[in-house]
């Protein structure tokens, strides 16, 4: 199913999701899958009313025996070009980590930048398509550049027969201990890797820009091979002293990585 609407909508994302989506999935999802469902599509839809500048909105759904595909597509700016117009910030590495990290908005009276976010990690694959392909397919996360000069092109697929709750997803990120706030992330550090190893201090300041506003945050150093003295003594000494109520834990770290950790946590 195929279906285009044009920007600014004149209904609600809820309305569209009520009339029109929600409809091409019943019964072919669990309950489970259709929240999950429900809040990657309405959030993104969301997005391209209020931030992609374009004229029109396509939403293409697919079921198979297995999964469900969504795609999302909009005409607008495009979302690293609104995001390094608005930012200043030209680097698409410094973006996508902004990105990862949760809570980045160019609208902070109306968003909290948190629906990007959530919905990048519960998806089994989720995709952003906007000058860069970002996002992640099966938790292996990827930026890469694309010949795409406009607009916003968002895939997400999930099992049909999903059985995690939404809920018990939020609560990893915003616990019932902090009021359910978004106190905790997790950081994909194999995005900060480009051409070259992650070597320098300037690399680690990157990554680190703006933790400081959670209490927690998982580094996550699945895909990466080899790191720098420089960089770990940065992102673990100078950064956690610095920033004392940040807690740093570590995820996917090789012998090689974790012995240099080590070493610069006991300095």
């Amino acid at each position: 199913m195929e279906v285009t609407f044009t920007l600014p909508f004149s209904q609600g994302e809820d309305q569209i999701w009520d009339n029109v989506i929600k409809p091409a999935l019943v019964p072919s999802v669990t309950s489970e899958a259709m929240q999950i469902l429900y809040y990657g599509c309405t959030e993104i839809l969301n997005n391209a009313n209020d931030h992609s500048n374009g004229t029109e909105v396509s939403i293409s759904i697919v079921v198979d025996e297995s999964e469900v595909r969504l795609m999302i597509e909009d005409d607008g700016i495009g979302l690293f070009q609104k995001l390094q117009s608005e930012t200043k910030d030209s680097d698409p590495v410094s973006v996508a980590l902004n990105l990862v990290k949760g809570g980045l908005t160019t609208d902070p009276a109306r968003h909290s930048g948190e629906g990007l976010f959530f919905s990048s990690r519960i998806f089994n694959t989720f995709l952003v398509e906007s000058r860069y392909v970002f996002g992640q397919i099966s938790g292996k996360w990827l930026l890469v550049p694309t010949k795409r000069t406009r607009g916003t092109k968002v895939t997400m697929r999930l099992d049909r027969n999903c059985t995690l709750p939404l809920e018990d997803f939020f609560a990893q990120y915003a616990p019932s201990t902090d009021d359910f706030m978004f106190t905790q992330t997790s950081i994909p550090v194999v995005l900060a890797q480009t051409s070259n190893a992650l070597i320098s201090r300037s690399q680690a300041k990157r990554l680190t820009y703006r933790l400081e506003r959670f209490k927690k945050v998982v580094l996550d150093f699945t895909g990466v091979d080899r790191v720098g003295r420089a960089f770990v003594d940065e992102l673990f000494r100078v950064w956690a002293l610095e920033h004392p109520s940040t807690e740093l834990s570590v995820l996917g770290a090789n012998s090689e990585i974790s012995l240099l950790i080590q070493t610069a946590q006991r300095a």
